[in-house]
């Protein structure tokens, strides 16, 4: 028998124990509790035919003796003892069918007879009924024989895998391959057993459909070896079947310490848990913002007109036939705007689109699941890369057919399985989505025909190879097909000019006159009669079929009419309008009125800004945008209020007419659609954003030379996009409604303030920060949401809001929705408001709102404290930032450790069960690099970052850290026995920083810089010596060379734990001398530090 096979024998009878147990365990409570309305409704008569099923499924399944051979060897001898074993399980199964039938007989003698107690016939008949004595022999007996089945299978699995190894002469150590845990993942025939088992609790009307009891199929097994490594089973040439959601089991065997365990499970909750993995809040954001077809354009698609061209052939085979017979892939192309997103929408959403796959799929007798994904080139990294992608696509398959995810992703489905209480899966990595991808496509097509729908592929950020040849390369599966759009980039020319495709601005003439026509033609004829054909076609010929152009151009003459144009002028006006996009635009800013010419550079900057940093449902709004254009003062004077519907009205109605009179139409307010979707559900939310008309507009304002006019028209203003932004974010907290509940997936002040955060960032990385007062004030409207709240919550989580409103970042700490949430999340206690200052490295706040540096009661260290430690660990450990940058906010993010040491922070407090301190987790740094001291040293001069850590060095030996902490070095052998030797810091960062004499092969640094290196470890080791640092080493904790010790200096356990227990170490020869002397001559050296450097950061 294969292992599945045997496998699927295994999960039947551990179910059939898990429900008998169950039902003896519900009845025996019934009995102990002698209540006679519950015994009156209990379904004992189904109970008993569901264990006359199950004794029947044990009689008739597959033996595993069947094609054994006469060779009675230990395979025919388990193979026996599995038989036997569920032989006896049948005997039990129909011993308590017939105990069972006794209880329902006795049920019934006393219907109809008045009960007056808890103590009347019908308890009487069911106590003469019941053997308590039976049922727990039975019980036991089922017990001891799901043990011994566990210990058996897995006896079988690994004699049917050595079996293999052999015939592949690739045995492994029989230890080291002993299998000792299989999960498994089976449909759920047995589905009655879960309605039977609430029949105890609740009426069931035993009248209704009953179906004959089956086997279960196991669909795929992880079988776990000794050695933790682990191999994949599932069915060759696996035929899904078509099952509800959810409607599937998992099972867990296991044999460790000899201890036996199965458990099985409803496979549901982990199916969830993956697909969560999966989802990212903007996954249809892009689909659900691209504007719907006008009118009846494009309707053409599903008639078969679509026309020829010399340089890219149409083949003969029109969109609809495709679809509903053709294989492979279908490329949309076009110039840039000519409506290639609108089209793609437009068929995904066409019912004649579903019909004609739908008869595609039927053809070969398979079921249809159908996939899609817009890529957007403005949006988030996931967006528009590979990995956002395939996270949709899977997303959506499995998400639509939930059984797939056992076979499809096992290693997800095992780390779903084996997951503690509370806890997420973290995000997968880009080979593991592109291994699942291919598994899908290999695996599930055998009864599925999958359909992709793939939008601008030439928007994907980063090789553009690697998108086409996956889609080419599964495009010769006939049970697959994919339908993309593009621009007419070479790789994508190269690679689907073969398929069937159309050239989009060749086809749609007609659509461009009827757009024309519904906007101009009416407004043109009542004025001017029949000379609106020849505008019209003006504009349709003038096109090239970009039907962008054609929006921008109707839209500057109906301008034209309102300001009563002649028809000689709106010709004119058409003659003047260049047809090249971006020509056009230059055009639009060219002609626009100078009065507005500053306000329109400060409206795009903060639009251009805002579309990298919010999106989603929290894209700006036109009330965000409203408040962008307020001052410091009205902003810090604005009361906490929310506003009425009419407030928000008027408000957005004149930003709105400043954004039409002011953007020259490369600026509008639009209404959008966004899916909040989770699982198997989703909500659509509707509301207004603004956003460029299209990418286009972006990648025009881009070029240097505008960009560059852009910023010039603001350069003698105090105007910065990032703080117009971070005001904007302020005021929308303060008018935000107070709620009860801060659910903080959907939170608007708890978005507006992570966003204003962001911007409060970008403003101090260009040296022109957000006011202090400012930052300030958005900690108290935060504070205020927060207090008026009853809690927090997020997801099955939830705080009460007596704490500071930082502590929500603890929730969303293993969530991934905010890049600093993990960090913040757990940072170092207490949390408060210059936490989250720390994280986003703004040093300008720290310097004018110190934080305090008194203990609060219950607080182990002050505020000052823990921000120095989470500073420390955000500089040499963490690092969230991106890569472009990362060296910026490391300089930040140091400094600011320099502020909070001259602000009397203690840099030997200890934190977290390991007791670490700031101190430390300077050492551990250095003892790690100390192992390559000339790479280290070549750094030292080549990056800015080793510089900073340097002189973060320096900063600590002039504050009050302990100099004589015993630091962890190295383990090694001596005489036979393992021995942990340890430095002190001074000779710790003597060695890392004594300069090499370029002995070694390949090391040498300039005399120049040898001297420099030289000057900085002569100023650090003295400033260490005047602190009181001698050099001292240890073996095991004991002094073997150096001065003694006092029993003031403090231990040092961080890279590797000494063995034993640590004597006493000496303390510094210095007490705390007041206010750090020379740490605030060190600004020149920070700001230097502030220029990026073309060496990047390399630890």
């Amino acid at each position: 028998m294969d292992p599945l096979t045997a496998l699927s024998v295994a999960a039947t009878v551990v179910q059939f124990v898990d429900f008998a147990i169950g039902r003896c365990r519900d009845v025996k409570g019934l009995y102990d509790a002698g209540d006679e309305s519950l015994l009156q409704i209990a379904s004992f008569g189904a109970t008993s035919q569901t264990f006359d099923e199950f004794s029947t499924v044990f009689k008739t399944r597959r033996r595993f003796t069947e094609n054994g051979s006469d060779d009675p060897g230990p395979g025919q001898k388990t193979e026996a003892a599995i038989d036997g074993l569920i032989d006896r399980c049948s005997e039990v199964a129909k011993e308590l069918a017939r105990i069972f039938q006794g209880l329902e007989g006795a049920r019934r003698r006393a219907t109809g007879n008045v009960i007056g107690s808890v103590f009347g016939k019908s308890y009487a008949y069911m106590k003469a009924a019941w053997n308590h004595d039976d049922i727990v022999r039975l019980t036991e007996r089922l017990e001891k024989y799901q043990s011994q089945l566990v210990l058996h299978m897995l006896l079988y699995l690994n004699m049917k895998a050595e079996a293999s190894e052999e015939n592949q002469s690739q045995r492994l150590d029989a230890l080291e391959n002993k299998i000792v845990k299989v999960l498994t993942v089976s449909e759920d025939k047995l589905n009655l057993i879960q309605s039977q088992n609430a029949s105890l609790h609740r009426h069931l009307n035993e009248t209704g459909v009953r179906q004959t009891m089956q086997q279960d199929k196991t669909l795929a097994a992880i079988l776990t070896l000794q050695n933790g490594k682990t191999s994949f089973l599932s069915q060759k040439g696996t035929s899904f079947p078509v099952i509800d959601k959810g409607n599937q089991k998992f099972m867990t065997l296991r044999s460790e310490e000899n201890k036996t365990s199965a458990m099985i499970k409803d496979f549901k909750p982990i199916q969830e848990e993956v697909l969560t993995c999966l989802y990212f809040r903007l996954l249809g954001d892009r689909y659900d913002s691209v504007q719907a077809a006008h009118g009846k354009t494009y309707a053409w698609i599903f008639n078969g007109r679509e026309t020829s061209n010399e340089d890219y052939p149409v083949l003969q085979m029109n969109l609809v036939e495709w679809l509903a017979t053709g294989s492979g892939c279908y490329w949309i192309n076009g110039k840039a705007g000519s409506g290639k997103s609108t089209l793609m929408k437009y068929i995904l959403q066409h019912p004649k689109s579903k019909e004609a796959l739908t008869s595609w799929a039927s053809a070969a007798e398979r079921d249809l699941v159908v996939a899609s994904f817009f890529l957007w080139h403005l949006g988030s990294p996931l967006q528009k890369t590979q990995e956002g992608l395939l996270r949709s696509l899977l997303y959506d398959i499995l998400s639509a057919r939930p059984y797939l995810i056992s076979v499809v992703m096992p290693e997800l489905w095992m780390a779903g399985a084996n997951r503690d209480l509370g806890e997420t899966l973290s995000s997968p990595s880009h080979s593991e989505l592109l291994r699942w991808f291919r598994r899908l496509l290999d695996r599930a097509t055998s009864q599925l025909r999958l359909v992709f729908f793939i939008d601008g592929l030439d928007e994907y950020e980063g090789n553009h190879f690697e998108i086409v040849n996956l889609i080419a390369a599964y495009s010769e599966n006939e049970n697959v097909k994919f339908l993309v759009s593009s621009r007419p980039i070479p790789i994508c020319i190269d690679s689907f000019s073969r398929f069937p495709n159309i050239r989009l601005q060749d086809l749609t003439k007609e659509d461009i006159r009827q757009y024309a026509e519904d906007h101009l033609r009416e407004k043109i004829q009542d004025r001017y009669g029949d000379q609106w054909d020849p505008i019209i076609t003006q504009v349709v010929e003038k096109s090239c079929g970009v039907f962008l152009w054609v929006v921008l151009v109707v839209r500057s003459l109906l301008i034209g009419l309102q300001n009563f144009d002649y028809v000689e002028e709106l010709h004119q006006r058409l003659d003047i309008l260049p047809s090249d996009l971006k020509d056009l635009y230059a055009h639009m800013l060219r002609i626009m009125p100078d009065s507005y010419r500053k306000q329109a550079s400060q409206l795009l900057q903060i639009s251009l800004l805002a579309s990298e940093v919010q999106q989603g449902q929290f894209r700006m709004t036109p009330l965000q945008l409203y408040f962008s254009e307020k001052d410091d003062e009205a902003a810090l004077a604005t009361p906490i209020k929310s506003l009425s519907i009419q407030e928000k009205n008027l408000r957005c109605h004149e930003i709105e007419g400043r954004v039409r009179s002011r953007c020259c139409g490369l600026l509008e307010v639009r209404c959008v659609e966004f899916r909040l979707q989770r699982n198997f559900s989703s909500t659509v939310v509707k509301y207004q954003c603004v956003d460029f008309i299209h990418r286009t507009v972006v990648e025009f304002l881009r070029i240097h030379e505008v960009w560059e006019g852009m910023l010039s028209l603001t350069a003698d203003t105090p105007f910065h996009p990032s703080i117009s932004l971070f005001r904007s974010c302020l005021l929308l907290c303060k008018t935000q409604p107070i709620q009860s509940t801060i659910a903080l997936e959907e939170s608007s002040v708890w978005h507006y303030m992570d966003h204003g955060m962001e911007y409060a960032s970008l403003a101090q990385g260009t040296h022109r920060p957000v006011p202090s007062s400012m930052l300030s004030d958005l900690d108290q409207v935060v504070s205020y949401h927060w207090t008026s709240a009853f809690k927090c919550t997020f997801g099955s989580q939830a705080i009460e809001t007596h704490c500071h409103w930082t502590h929500g970042f603890g929730l969303l700490a293993n969530s991934g929705t905010q890049i600093l949430s993990g960090a913040i999340g757990s940072a170092a206690r207490p949390l408060c408001f210059h936490t989250l200052t720390v994280y986003h490295c703004l040093d300008s706040y720290i310097k004018d709102q110190p934080p305090s540096t008194d203990i609060g009661p219950g607080l182990a260290n002050s505020q000052a404290t823990a921000l120095l430690f989470n500073a420390v660990k955000y500089t040499l450990q963490q690092k969230p930032w991106p890569l472009a940058v990362q060296e910026a906010m490391i300089t930040r993010c140091a400094s600011i450790c320099c502020q909070l040491l001259d602000q009397d922070a203690d840099p030997n407090a200890k934190f977290g069960i390991s007791a670490t301190t700031a101190w430390h987790l300077m050492l551990d740094f250095a003892v790690k690099n100390a192992q390559n001291t000339e790479d280290f040293q070549r750094r030292f001069h080549g990056t800015s970052f080793i510089r900073i850590y340097s002189q973060l060095l320096l900063s600590f030996a002039k504050s009050d850290a302990l100099m004589n902490v015993a630091v962890p070095w190295t383990k090694r052998q001596k005489q036979g026995k393992q021995v942990v030797l340890e430095y002190s810091a001074l000779k710790v960062l003597d060695i890392l920083f004594s300069p090499q004499q370029g002995d070694k092969e390949g090391f040498a640094i300039s005399k120049e810089r040898n001297l420099s290196l030289a000057a900085f470890h002569k100023q650090l080791v003295d400033t260490m010596i005047r602190k009181g640092a001698v050099i001292r080493e240890w073996e095991n904790g004991q002094l073997v060379s150096g001065p003694p010790e006092s029993v003031t200096d403090e231990p040092m356990t961080l890279t590797i734990p000494a063995p034993g227990r640590r004597r006493s170490r000496s303390a510094d020869s210095e007490t705390k001398k007041g206010k750090r002397a020379g740490l605030k001559n060190l600004g020149n050296f920070w700001l230097a530090l502030s220029r990026p450097s073309s060496q990047g950061f390399k630890e």
